[in-house]
């Protein structure tokens, strides 16, 4: 259930819902450092160069981009607030960090920082089920990329489990391998590895959601299943699951690809 909390962020626009009860939800995602680490393990190898993430938030998984092969971090919110926040957090931290405040996706080629450092890695953590016209999302996080740059993607995965608690957190979809990999390579990219995680959380998913019919979290239980975390990651590494909660894919741009006007998504 840990995954929807890094997009509950997206909910002041879609669900109305009190910015101290965003920040609250956010720190509850800071406090899952077994989960993170987790989430990070699989990004980790391909974070490299100048970093653009799309839908910080408060910040809280950027921290774990600074690493030695990666060169500068752009940080990005729609949400005004978070952007505040973010230029606050990461204040004493530049040029390392910048942050860009962004109201669309389709707004990117007209960012003097994007000009300046094209990005060489582009990753959206549980970003894309929130748009509505996910493909030109793509389309866009991808011709902001270097030639041959990378585009590091988690969503929510099987649209079996889509229930309550995607409905109440603004899940536009939730999507299968195939699905996303297709989208990719629309865009142009060539998939390198797409996979799915967490395959525990299946269960815990399809049963609050569809079953019970929740609509809240509760960290209690995020707390208590960040606990089994370690197990599950070592179980997972020794046998790849072939379904989970989430879907993990790293996509490559193309070297010297023409870059393109800019569509713009509808959300």
């Amino acid at each position: 259930m840990w995954a929807v909390f890094y997009k509950q962020k997206y909910l002041q626009c879609r669900g109305g819902r009190k910015m101290s009860e965003l920040f609250a939800t956010l720190e509850v995602v800071a406090r899952a450092d077994r989960y993170n680490q987790w989430v990070m393990a699989h990004f980790r190898p391909y974070l490299s160069g100048v970093v653009f993430d799309v839908g910080s938030g408060r910040g809280d998984m950027a921290e774990l981009y600074d690493l030695p092969s990666v060169d500068r971090i752009i940080l990005s919110d729609h949400a005004p607030e978070m952007a505040a926040f973010l230029q606050k957090r990461f204040a004493g931290r530049k040029p390392r960090y910048e942050v860009l405040p962004l109201a669309d996706i389709s707004a990117l080629e007209r960012s003097t920082i994007i000009q300046e450092h094209l990005p060489d890695t582009v990753i959206a953590l549980n970003v894309l089920e929130h748009i509505d016209d996910d493909v030109a999302a793509i389309g866009n996080m991808t011709r902001i990329l270097a030639p041959g740059g990378r585009l590091l993607i988690m969503v929510p995965a099987l649209p079996a489990i889509h229930g309550s608690l995607d409905n109440m957190v603004g899940h536009v979809r939730r999507y299968t391998r195939r699905e996303l990999g297709q989208k990719m390579v629309a865009a142009g990219l060539q998939v390198e590895r797409a996979y799915y995680m967490n395959a525990l959380g299946v269960f815990s998913w399809f049963i609050a959601g569809r079953i019970l019919r929740q609509q809240r979290f509760d960290p209690v239980t995020c707390a208590a299943l960040d606990r089994i975390v370690p197990f599950l990651r070592a179980m997972e590494s020794f046998c790849p699951p072939p379904f989970g909660q989430s879907l993990i894919l790293i996509a490559r741009k193309r070297p010297l690809e023409k870059t393109v006007a800019f569509a713009r998504p509808r959300t």
